[in-house]
């Protein structure tokens, strides 16, 4: 068995949590979703009475509007279900720790059962980074830029019309910016379960090579050949070292 065995081992025990992340941040993310909607709808139908001006000059106001009222709702939406986001790292964390604490204990054992020395147990602490807070995208109020003829749509005729344009466009806003949401922070959660990954494997790496390193200085003083208790430790187990 070799070292690029465990590395395996811990990439198939990451994944495994990785393939369930996104629907687990979706259900968590997903049922604010209507109530958003309706939040902005509201909000939207108070403001709009109060914009002056073109169809232009509107436009970009409800750009930009829209665009502070879905950060700051997504923002705090994102920051109240921050510790269910973490709660998705930490699952992953303990069951890389618990296959650490496994090698570590069977590797133990292995140089109790061969030198009859006792290893003092250490634990191998593993932090989590805390998540950032995503971006928030809002597009523009037309797909084709209609507003640049404002002077074919006098407001007093088309505001109800642009009105109900507007609104109906609130959906399609929300729901974006929650999908958007969802991918930021399966994305964060995806690299700091990869860092979960390659932090554990290194502690692993590490005390395979602190081991080999010391008994192999010793074999240089003493007559007795550590290659074959080195051969016996990771034997006993098939617990590699290098």
């Amino acid at each position: 068995m070799q070292i690029d065995c465990i590395k395996d081992d811990l990439r198939l025990v990451i994944n495994d949590h990785k393939v369930q992340t996104r629907s687990a941040v979706d259900a968590i993310l997903k049922v604010h979703q209507n109530r958003l909607e309706q939040d902005v709808t509201s909000a939207f139908l108070e403001a709009y009475p109060e914009w002056e001006g073109n169809l232009y000059k509107k436009s970009r106001r409800y750009e930009q509007w829209m665009k502070d009222i879905l950060t700051q709702k997504l923002l705090t939406m994102a920051a109240s279900e921050q510790s269910q986001m973490n709660k998705i790292v930490e699952k992953a964390k303990r069951h890389a720790q618990r296959y650490a604490k496994s090698f570590r204990e069977r590797l133990n054992d292995n140089i109790e059962t061969v030198l009859g020395v006792t290893m003092a147990k250490e634990d191998w602490p593993i932090q989590i980074q805390p998540l950032r807070q995503p971006d928030i995208s809002i597009g523009k109020a037309f797909d084709i830029p209609l507003d640049l003829l404002w002077f074919l749509f006098p407001m007093f005729l088309f505001r109800n019309l642009f009105k109900r344009y507007f609104q109906s466009h609130i959906e399609r806003e929300v729901e974006k910016n929650i999908q958007r949401l969802i991918s930021d922070f399966t994305e964060m959660i995806y690299a700091e379960m990869t860092r979960i990954q390659e932090r554990t494997f290194g502690y692993i790496r590490d005390e395979i090579v602190s081991i080999t390193n010391l008994l192999s200085a010793r074999e240089r003083h003493d007559s007795v050949d550590y290659q074959i208790i080195i051969e016996k430790i990771a034997g006993h187990y098939n617990i590699p070292l290098i």
